[in-house]
């Protein structure tokens, strides 16, 4: 019998048998031949470890090959991939101004005057199709506006207080009716009269319609429910009328200082938008009469006003074509003019737009922003097609345009010829840095900078994309009504190709300058000039009720950070940081937004009013008398303290680069 000790030698583990009398399963031994291993990795399993090997492996490459790309584009952002240096690119800007050509523009100009509308819209179309833009469309809108009704004249008139009809006026047909009655005559939209909005009560004269004057007014008349006469002048009309629609009037008569002949005042307003009252002008011959009655009478004067207006729906078309830019594409300059009677405009917008893209096709030059050329479709009375457009792309409009140059370059006048360069104060260096290349329009041999006046103007009638704090530069010339000798004609040419060459090497420079080429300093500095003005004013009425300490430190706080900042940006782009251009941009950009952009949750109005010199002081000065006779200086308060928000704002706006 076995030992206990041999016993184990024998043991197996493999599986027992069924068989009770199978004692050999113990005992009997297993050979070697007999064991059998275990497979404990199978194929399938080793072929998974090397696939993810395989994928962790390309995974590897991938990322350290964007990681490296990635480092390369911070390290060359600024350095352009058309390989065109800055030397080259100062000699493709100038090839640009001078391809533009009279000739070409002459043919445009002939081409669309033998147009109208729709066909107009579709040569513009094709022309641009033809360059080979990137991309060409025509957006399209449907717009209902309201015009005085050509059919039925508006009438005025003048009761005593007895009821006796002193005077009834007819009021006779403007130049705006007579375009009204064109578009109605071509069938170029859906028109639908509406009822006679009459109105009637005691007339009352508002002086020049401002806040202050309505205000020492109702002091001693209440406004509520009478007819307001007031006069042109000071503030614009559109705020004539929101200062009336506060007041409670019930109707407003303009007097026209400037010309005999009565004309609507829609001349003078957006013909989109509904005002819940009657507003007339009238000639001074009738203005005068008027007033004759209402100090004669002691004031008693009763004045009923009927109007009469159509509403059409009319089909506006802009066409627009752009040139896609390199490293900040998602930034563009706006480049606009209106297909109007003139023509002029949009004729050096083709031929701007035929020389960018000829020179990108014959030089390989690709803009670092991008650019878009907008014809704006006009009805000869207001501009609806700039309007739509802004409603339509207020976004893209608020967070990603640089700039817009205004193409519009005709001005009618009876004189010489002369060239007018206006816009907003960001572009004063730059202006004065492109006359010293554009060729004098009476002399080869010299440049504008030799002839021009040395002044960027404020533009007079505030742009509407202005709104959105976009800065706008206008280069405009004289025309006279009549162009049919040709010497004249060549003479007008002559300024005109002159405009438009400035027009370009300012879109130029603003497409092409890593950094946008506005100048930080002058700009804080200009701010802090209009917070001087205002500060004085308020110090020279009532230095003891209202403190001024806090704006001015203010003021004097961003005027030093504009200054560091402008000194701190070369050594930005020396660094490393390649997307220092970038911050940079978003500064500048951002800061002429705040500066620049009403906000209701601000004022109704920038600190920096584009078309008033007087900036911030002119709000101030109208203010002040009313305050002071009312002796309540809450309104002024009330701005003072918007003004802090606001360069509280901009400082940090320059700070948090």
């Amino acid at each position: 019998m076995a030992s206990a000790s041999s016993f184990t030698k024998y043991r197996s583990w493999s599986t027992v048998s069924d068989d009770p009398n199978d004692v050999g399963r113990i005992y009997t031994p297993e050979t070697p031949a007999q064991k059998k291993l275990k497979r404990t990795f199978s194929t399938w399993a080793f072929s998974l470890v090397i696939l993810s090997l395989s994928v962790m492996f390309l995974v590897g490459l991938m990322v350290g090959y964007f990681l490296k790309e990635s480092h390369e584009d911070e390290s060359s952002f600024g350095k352009r991939r058309d390989k065109i240096d800055t030397h080259m690119l100062h000699s493709v800007h100038e090839n640009i101004m001078y391809f533009i050509s009279n000739d070409n523009v002459r043919k445009i100009s002939r081409d669309l005057k033998l147009l109208k509308d729709a066909r107009q819209t579709e040569y513009v179309k094709k022309e641009l199709q033809t360059y080979g833009l990137d991309r060409v469309e025509v957006q399209e809108y449907d717009v209902v506006v309201t015009y005085p009704d050509p059919a039925r004249p508006n009438e005025l008139v003048v009761i005593n207080s007895s009821g006796r009809v002193l005077k009834n006026v007819t009021l006779g047909k403007s130049k705006l009716t007579n375009k009204v009655e064109e578009i109605i005559k071509d069938g170029r939209g859906d028109v639908t009269r509406l009822s006679p909005n009459e109105v009637e009560g005691e007339l009352v004269y508002g002086d020049y319609g401002r806040n202050m004057d309505l205000v020492r007014k109702n002091q001693s008349v209440s406004l509520q429910g009478k007819v307001l006469m007031i006069r042109q002048g000071e503030v614009s009309i559109k705020e004539k009328i929101r200062n009336g629609i506060t007041f409670g009037v019930i109707g407003i008569l303009i007097q026209n200082t400037e010309e005999e002949k009565m004309t609507d005042i829609t001349d003078c307003l957006d013909t989109s938008q509904q005002y819940p009252f009657p507003v007339q002008m009238l000639s001074r011959n009738i203005s005068e009469q008027l007033l004759m009655y209402y100090s004669t009478l002691n004031r008693n004067v009763s004045v009923r006003l009927k109007s009469n207006y159509v509403q059409i729906t009319q089909s506006v078309k802009n066409v627009v074509a752009s040139i896609t830019g390199d490293l900040e594409r998602d930034r563009f300059i706006l480049i606009g003019a209106s297909r109007s009677k003139l023509q002029v405009g949009t004729s050096y917008l083709l031929e701007l737009a035929r020389s960018f893209k000829d020179m990108q096709r014959g030089n390989g030059w690709t803009p670092w922003r991008s650019v878009k050329f907008y014809s704006w479709d006009h009805d000869g009375i207001s501009d609806l097609g700039f309007s739509q457009y802004l409603k339509m792309q207020t976004m893209s409009t608020q967070s990603s345009a640089v700039a817009y140059i205004d193409l519009d370059l005709a001005q009618i006048s009876n004189g010489s010829h002369w060239l007018h360069l206006a816009g907003s104060s960001v572009f004063s260096e730059l202006v004065s840095s492109v006359v010293k290349e554009v060729p004098d329009p009476n002399n080869d041999n010299l440049v504008l900078e030799n002839t021009w006046d040395g002044l960027l103007h404020n533009i007079k009638t505030e742009t509407k994309i202005q709104q959105f704090g976009v800065p706008v530069f206008h280069a405009s010339v004289s025309q006279t009504n009549n162009l049919t000798q040709t010497s004249d004609d060549d003479h007008h040419h002559m300024y005109s190709l002159a405009a438009a060459r400035v027009a370009s090497l300012v879109t130029l420079r603003l497409l092409d300058e890593e950094l946008i080429p506005f100048n930080i300093t002058f700009f804080t500095s200009n701010v802090y000039n209009a917070i001087m003005k205002t500060v004085l004013l308020i110090k020279e009425s009532s230095s003891k009720i209202l403190s001024t300490d806090i704006i001015l430190e203010l003021a004097t706080e961003l005027k030093n950070t504009g200054k560091t900042f402008s000194e701190y940006i070369p050594q930005l782009l020396k660094s490393k940081d390649g997307l220092a251009v970038r911050r940079i941009n978003d500064a500048i950009m951002r800061l002429q937004r705040i500066l620049s952009m009403p906000n209701k949750y601000r004022s109704h109005y920038s600190l920096l009013q584009e078309s008033n010199t007087e900036g911030l002081s002119s709000s101030i000065k109208n203010l002040l008398p009313l305050a002071t006779v009312t002796n309540d200086y809450s309104q002024i308060q009330c701005l003072l303290k918007s003004i802090g928000q606001v360069l509280h704002e901009a400082i940090f706006c320059l700070q948090s680069i």
